[in-house]
């Protein structure tokens, strides 16, 4: 989706690994330009690192570059997640009109909470 927007220098990679008492611990890296950010997060019971938090900082990347669009969590069905990518303020009518309501990454990014 970002290639095809002409966002080209966003790299992601993860790391698995099981620890002694049976937790995984994940390590994502999500690397534009200059910046890498790092994820941590310890589960026991899946190996599958949850899809919204690299999507949050996917996110925060895109308001730092003054991309318009964001991702948006379509479907949360097991084991496929279904995100579409939106411009926030042309999804806000439709949100508005079903009454869905969905929360800010970041204060004034025209994702408030909608009601």
């Amino acid at each position: 989706m970002l290639n095809r927007r002409g966002i080209y220098d966003i790299e992601v990679q993860e790391r698995v690994t099981k620890n002694a008492a049976g937790e995984y611990l994940y390590q994502v890296f999500v690397c534009s330009k200059e910046t890498v950010y790092k994820m941590e997060y310890k589960e026991p019971e899946t190996e599958r690192f949850p899809f919204q938090r690299l999507v949050k900082v996917l996110n925060l990347i895109l308001i730092k570059k003054q991309v318009k669009e964001r991702f948006v969590e379509m479907a949360a069905t097991e084991p496929t997640v279904r995100f579409g990518f939106f411009e926030p303020a042309k999804l806000k009518p439709f949100l508005n009109k079903y009454q869905v309501g969905c929360y800010a990454l970041k204060k004034g990014d025209e994702f408030g909470m909608l009601k």
